[in-house]
C-alpha cells in the first residue's frame, strides 16, 4: 500500500485568505489540502457479484434524446457490460432483476465467460416496460439476494425512473431495505424521479452512493464510473485521523479530527480540505483494510512529494496539486461546499417543508409543484442570495487575476453556485444541486446538469436571475484515464443490435472472438489522453 500511495502529501495556502463568513476561520487557523494519490493498478480478479435491479415500469418506454426508449438505452448499456466483463474479467457473476409491481428475474447468478456471452444477451431482450413502481418489492428482494450470498464479494447497483405508485412510499422504511455493508449505488434515471427518495437511499450509510442520469445518453459514462471503480478497488472501510488538524466532512458540513473516506480504488487522487494551526506539524495518517493484503493497515504523510519523473509523465500520470494556483482553487472549493451544504441543510431541516412532506409520501414532487415560492424562506433569502453572488463575482475576478479562464475547476464551481441561485429552496435544489454537491465532495468523474430541461422551468427561482449558462462537459476535472476509457466503452454509439455484436460474436461457435470493442464515440476530453 505504501507504494501505491507514495505521492499522498499535505500543502497549505499562504496567507491572507478571501474573507466569507459562511467559513469560520480563526486568525491562527491555516487552510490546506489533504491530497490522497493512488497510482493505476490492473483490474483485481477478486470474485465478485453485481446484482443489476433495474425500473421496468411502463415509464421506461419514454423516447430519449436519439429516439431510442429508455429501456432500449439500458438494454445497450449492459450487454456493454456484460461484454466488457467477458473479455477483460476472469470472476465477475452478475444477476439482473427487473421490478415494476412484481420483481422478475432476467439472469440468475452466473459467471460471466466468453461461452456464455451470446446466451446471457440473449435474455436482455426479454426486458420490456411494464406496469407500475414498486420500490419495496425491489429493495427488499435486493436485500434477501445480498443476504443469502456470503462467498462472493458484491454489489448492488439499483436504478429508478419514477416515483412510488405501488408498495410502501414511506422514505424511512424503504431507506430501511437498503442491503447491509455492501456497496449501494442508487441510479435516478431522468427527470421524473422523486428526489427527496433518491437522495435519503444514497446517503443512508456510509456504503450508499447517490447517482442521477439527467442526460439519459449519460447511463453509460455513470455505469462505467461506477464498474471502474469496483473493478479496481485496493482498500476499503478507510478513514483518515489528523494531528494537529481538522478535516472537512461535507455531508455534515463540518470540520472533524476522523473522516471515513470508504473506499479507494486505482489511478485515483483525492483532496480533503484541512485546517491546521500548526502546519508544520500537521501530519495525517490513512487507515483501512487492504484488498491487495487482506490485512489491515496504517500510511502516514505530512510532506511535500517529488515531482513528477520523466517515466510517470510518460504514462500520463495527473497530478492536479501540480495545476497553477492549486491551493487557490481548493480554497474555493471548500467555500463552494460550504454554501452548498448549508443550503441543503437548511432545506432538508425546514419545519414547514417538512410537515408538508410526510402528509403523503407518495404525492411529495406533486406538493411542491403546488406550494408557492414565497411560502419558502430560502427561496426569499436575499442575504444568501446576495452573498452566493459576491463570492461568483470573487471567482470570476479569480479567474482573470491568475488567468484560469480555461480552468475546468473554477468554472465547475462557478456552474455549482449559479444552480444553487437558480433553484434555491425548490425541489430542483435537492434534484440539481445536492447532486453537484456529491460530485465535488466525491470528486468523481461523470458531471450532472449540464443543462436544466424546459420542464423543469417551474422549479426554477424567479427575480430576474438569468438561467445559467453551464460548462457542457459531461466530465469534470477529476477524470483519469481509466475511468474515461470504461465509460467510453459502455457508451459506443453504434447500431448494438448489427455492428456491437458482430464485432465480439461468432455465432458459429457461440463464442467471442476480436478486441473489446471500439470507442466510437469518444467524448472530447477523452483525447486529453491520447
Amino acid at each position: 500500500m505504501e507504494t501505491l500511495l507514495e505521492h499522498s502529501t499535505v500543502c497549505f495556502l499562504e496567507k491572507p485568505y478571501h474573507e466569507v463568513d459562511i467559513v469560520s476561520l480563526e486568525e491562527t487557523q491555516h487552510y490546506g489540502s489533504c491530497i490522497v494519490h493512488v497510482k493505476e493498478r490492473c483490474l483485481h480478479n477478486r470474485p465478485i457479484l453485481f446484482h443489476f435491479m433495474i425500473d421496468i415500469s411502463g415509464s421506461m418506454s419514454d423516447i430519449t434524446e436519439n429516439n431510442r426508449t429508455k429501456m432500449q438505452l439500458l438494454i445497450h448499456t449492459l450487454k456493454n457490460m456484460i461484454l466488457y466483463f467477458a473479455n477483460h474479467c476472469e470472476n465477475v457473476y452478475i444477476q439482473v432483476k427487473g421490478f415494476d409491481n412484481v420483481v422478475e428475474t432476467y439472469i440468475t447468478k452466473t459467471l460471466v465467460c466468453k461461452s456464455n456471452v451470446k446466451s446471457l444477451l440473449g435474455q436482455l431482450e426479454l426486458i420490456i416496460p411494464r406496469s407500475m413502481t414498486n420500490i419495496e418489492a425491489a429493495l427488499a428482494c435486493l436485500k434477501n439476494d445480498v443476504a443469502s450470498e456470503n462467498d462472493l464479494e458484491q454489489v448492488a447497483i439499483f436504478l429508478t425512473d419514477g416515483e412510488v405508485t405501488a408498495g410502501e412510499g414511506d422514505n424511512e422504511k424503504l431507506c430501511s431495505l437498503i442491503p447491509e455493508k455492501v456497496n449501494f449505488h442508487a441510479i435516478a434515471l431522468g427527470h421524473e424521479h422523486n428526489p427527496f427518495l433518491m437522495y435519503e437511499l444514497g446517503h443512508s450509510t456510509k456504503w450508499c452512493n447517490n447517482w442521477f442520469i439527467n442526460e439519459l445518453e449519460q447511463t453509460g459514462n455513470i455505469y462505467g464510473e461506477i464498474l471502474y471503480n469496483e473493478l479496481h478497488k485496493i482498500a476499503e472501510t478507510l478513514c483518515l485521523e489528523v494531528e494537529n488538524g481538522m478535516l472537512y466532512d461535507y455531508n455534515n458540513n463540518k470540520f472533524v479530527s476522523c473522516l471515513e473516506i470508504g473506499s479507494l480504488s486505482s489511478e485515483t487522487e483525492k483532496h480533503y480540505h484541512l485546517l491546521s494551526q500548526n502546519p508544520e506539524q500537521c501530519k495525517v495518517h490513512i487507515k483501512g483494510f487492504s484488498l491487495l493484503s487482506n490485512d489491515s493497515f496504517e500510511y502516514s504523510f505530512n510532506d511535500v512529494p517529488p515531482l513528477l519523473s520523466a517515466s510517470e509523465v510518460e504514462e500520463k500520470v495527473r497530478f492536479m496539486f501540480q495545476e497553477s494556483h492549486f491551493l487557490n482553487i481548493q480554497y474555493c472549493r471548500m467555500i463552494s461546499q460550504h454554501y452548498l451544504a448549508k443550503a441543503r441543510k437548511m432545506y432538508f431541516y425546514n419545519e414547514n417543508l417538512t410537515k408538508q412532506m410526510n402528509q403523503s409520501n407518495h404525492v411529495q414532487v406533486s406538493l411542491f409543484k403546488n406550494m408557492k415560492t414565497s411560502s419558502n424562506i430560502l427561496a426569499n433569502d436575499d442575504e444568501f442570495r446576495e452573498k452566493v453572488k459576491s463570492f461568483i463575482q470573487y471567482m470570476n475576478a479569480l479567474k482573470e487575476e491568475y488567468q484560469l479562464e480555461t480552468s475546468e475547476s473554477i468554472q465547475c464551481l462557478c456552474d455549482d453556485l449559479s444552480l444553487l441561485l437558480q433553484t434555491l429552496g425548490n425541489n430542483g435544489q435537492i434534484k440539481y444541486c445536492a447532486m453537484r454537491e456529491d460530485i465535488q465532495g466525491q470528486e468523481r468523474t461523470c458531471n450532472a446538469v449540464t443543462m436544466i430541461p424546459e420542464e423543469d422551468s417551474e422549479f426554477m427561482s424567479p427575480g430576474g436571475i438569468p438561467r445559467p449558462v453551464l460548462s457542457r462537459s459531461q466530465t469534470t476535472p477529476y477524470r483519469t484515464p481509466g475511468r474515461m476509457n470504461l465509460m467510453d466503452t459502455l457508451s459506443q454509439d453504434v447500431d448494438d443490435d448489427v455492428i456491437g455484436h458482430r464485432l465480439f460474436i461468432d455465432t458459429t461457435q457461440d463464442n467471442i472472438c476480436g478486441p473489446p470493442p471500439p470507442v466510437l464515440r469518444r467524448s472530447q476530453t477523452q483525447r486529453l489522453y491520447e
